[in-house]
């Protein structure tokens, strides 16, 4: 079974002399329907935290990609011992940066276990160093019901389809010809992943109104991981976190409107 059979992981660069970048991919907000419809009908308020969906692409390049691992590694070595740190259940693991429990903040980014002023800070100059570029997709989903209210599209699979676009178009067509790309969706629940996989594949199999199926032929693979291992806890998929790190300020930034410090840092990693 292959990578366009059904949803699998990837361990190891692709044999693939071609691919040049990889692209990971994390999402912020909710991405559910079901809460706007109702409240509409019902004439109900809408908090600004159900009002919008971002998903957030991390675009690395072969060649960059043992220094983004060794810049997170000196990171979390930092400020836990080994990188490591011990859950509740006992389960030793790897550390993962990830926003919410960074902004929260939960265990382990609580004040009595790092300096926190200094860990964001370290984080921000980590993020800002790092060779990357970014993609950022944002729907409005009221806009989007008001404007399809039988049809709309499931805010997850739509933001999926523009970013493929944004990609072949913004990213791929910028490397030499022939070259390729593989991207990594961080896995859901196994439903979930199948569901977005069909949805993929049929994609690149038809194209879309905006783009042809011949110029999805840079996507050398489709894969979902976990953020951290599923053999070894103790090792983590640091690229995905990466796009959790940066997904997240940018979703701030397009639904309030507020700028943030990583933002910052981010900006001008943006494509377009």
């Amino acid at each position: 079974m292959g990578w366009m059979d059904e949803p699998i992981s990837i361990d190891h660069w692709p044999n693939d002399p071609d691919v040049e970048v990889a692209i990971f991919v994390d999402e912020s907000g909710r991405s559910d329907l079901t809460h706007i419809h109702k409240c509409l009908l019902n004439g109900d308020f809408i908090s600004v935290g159900n009002l919008f969906f971002t998903m957030a692409a991390c675009c690395i390049r072969k060649n960059d990609l043992l220094q983004v691992k060794q810049a997170l590694m000196q990171l979390k070595n930092k400020y836990w011992k080994d990188g490591l740190y011990q859950h509740q259940d006992g389960s030793i693991k790897r550390v993962l940066l990830h926003s919410y429990d960074i902004e929260k903040p939960n265990p382990p980014f609580i004040s009595s276990l790092i300096d926190r002023a200094a860990f964001r800070e370290s984080l921000i100059d980590v993020v800002r160093d790092l060779p990357f570029q970014t993609l950022g997709i944002c729907i409005d989903k009221v806009e989007h019901v008001k404007q399809y209210p039988k049809t709309a599209f499931y805010p997850y699979d739509l933001c999926c389809h523009v970013l493929l676009e944004r990609i072949c178009m913004n990213i791929i067509s910028k490397l030499p010809a022939g070259k390729k790309c593989i991207i990594i969706f961080e896995s859901r629940k196994n439903n979930e992943d199948h569901t977005l996989h069909k949805s993929i594949i049929e994609l690149l199999s038809n194209g879309t109104e905006y783009s042809r199926d011949h110029e999805f032929d840079c996507i050398a693979g489709v894969y979902f991981n976990d953020k951290w291992v599923k053999s070894d806890c103790r090792r983590s998929y640091y690229c995905l976190e990466l796009a959790d790190i940066i997904a997240y300020p940018i979703y701030q930034f397009l639904s309030t409107g507020r700028s943030s410090d990583i933002f910052e840092a981010v900006k001008p990693k943006i494509f377009g």
